[in-house]
């Protein structure tokens, strides 16, 4: 299946709020980062955060907001497995469409667009 322009952004909003209602359940959230997925995540969180900056420690998060990292790159779970996460801690990860499915982690959810095609692949350890 053939992804349409106009859908380009269909899935950011289930993405964001999916992950505004289990962000509390981990240690650590990394997800995918564009230009538009932290005010997406602020916005449809109905969160007010006022220091949305940089992470200039860490050269792979562009921005955290609490325990939810945006890491730069299309494929989170390819940073968890770069970083060595610690084991005894809970993380959620959150693929780009585009990702090699990966068999590190356990599947938890996939959020198609209005075309059909795949939009994000969620996975938790």
């Amino acid at each position: 299946m053939k992804h349409k322009i106009y859908a380009r952004n269909d899935g950011n909003k289930d993405i964001v709020t999916y992950v505004g209602t289990q962000a509390r359940k981990f240690d650590k959230v990394l997800i995918t980062y564009n230009d538009q997925m932290p005010i997406y995540y602020l916005f449809f969180n109905n969160l007010r955060y006022r220091n949305l900056t940089s992470d200039d420690k860490d050269p792979v998060i562009a921005f955290q907001i609490n325990n939810v990292y945006f890491v730069k790159d299309w494929c989170a779970t390819i940073i968890a497995q770069r970083k060595h996460l610690d084991p005894t801690k809970k993380y959620l990860l959150i693929d780009g469409g585009n990702c090699v499915p990966t068999t590190h982690y356990y599947e938890q959810e996939k959020i198609t667009r209005s075309d059909g095609t795949l939009a994000f692949t969620v996975y938790k350890n």
